[in-house]
C-alpha cells in the first residue's frame, strides 16, 4: 500500500508540530517536516517521535520569508523519490507585534506579510505540480479567527479576546485565507482547499496565554 504523503510547513513547534505527531501516528504515512532550519534541536527533535507502522519522516529546509525555498525543498523531495503529495499544511507563520492602528509601523505589517501571506503563495505555487499527481491532494491553511471581520457582532465570544486582534492580524489573515479560496476557484484541477482557523489555540507565539491547549 502507497503511503499518504503529507506536508507541514512549520511543523518543529506549536500547531504544526502537533499535525506532525497526529499524522505520524498513523499507518502508512510519509510525513514531511518543511522548517526553516532543519538543524535547530527542535527539528532535530522531531526524528525521536513514535512513528506508526509503516510511517516515516523527512525533515527539509523551508524558509517562509526566502521566494525560492519552497522549490528548493521540492526538488530536494523530488530527488528523493517523492513523486506527488497528498496533503500539504500551510501552517508557518510569524506573530511578534500587537501594536494599535494609531502605533502601527509599516515595517511590522512588512515583517509579518512576508511570512505569512507571500509565503503562503511560495508555498502553493511550489506544492501544486505534485499536487496535482496525488488522487488526495489537498490544501490547507492554518489561518486565525482575526479573518473572520463579522466574528465579533455573530459569537458570543469574550469580548476581551478582540481587544488583543491588532491591526496586522485583522490585515494579514484575510488575505490568506481569501487566497486560500482563491486558489479553490482558480484551479484546474479537482483539488481540496480548506482555510481552518484554531481559534484560542496556545501555539508557540501564544504560549503565554491560558487558552485552549493543543492536545485539547
Amino acid at each position: 500500500m502507497a503511503p499518504t504523503i503529507v506536508l507541514i510547513s512549520g511543523a518543529n513547534r506549536g500547531i504544526g508540530k502537533g499535525l506532525l505527531e497526529l499524522y505520524l501516528s498513523k499507518q502508512n504515512h510519509t510525513v514531511i517536516a518543511a522548517n526553516r532550519d532543519p538543524n535547530h534541536p527542535t527539528s532535530k527533535a522531531l526524528s525521536d517521535l513514535p512513528a506508526a507502522e509503516g510511517s516515516s519522516l523527512i525533515v527539509v529546509k523551508l524558509d517562509a520569508t526566502v521566494p525560492t525555498d519552497a522549490l528548493e525543498a521540492v526538488k530536494q523531495l523530488e530527488s528523493q523519490g517523492i513523486d506527488h503529495i497528498d496533503i500539504v499544511v500551510s501552517n508557518a507563520a510569524v506573530c511578534y507585534s500587537w501594536p494599535k492602528v494609531s502605533e502601527v509601523k509599516v515595517e511590522d505589517i512588512h515583517g509579518h506579510f512576508v511570512p505569512n501571506v507571500h509565503g503562503f503563495i511560495w508555498l502553493y505555487q511550489a506544492t501544486l505540480p505534485l499536487l496535482k499527481k496525488s488522487e488526495l491532494g489537498k490544501f490547507i491553511c492554518i489561518g486565525s479567527s482575526a479573518a473572520y471581520l463579522t466574528y465579533l457582532i455573530l459569537s458570543s465570544c469574550d469580548h476581551e479576546y478582540f481587544k488583543q486582534i491588532t491591526c496586522i492580524n485583522s490585515l494579514q489573515e484575510p488575505t490568506t485565507l481569501s487566497e486560500c479560496r482563491i486558489c479553490a476557484f482558480q484551479s484546474g484541477h479537482s483539488l481540496a482547499y480548506q482555510g481552518h482557523s484554531p481559534r484560542r489555540t496556545r501555539s508557540y507565539c501564544f504560549s503565554h496565554r491560558s487558552w485552549v491547549s493543543l492536545a485539547q
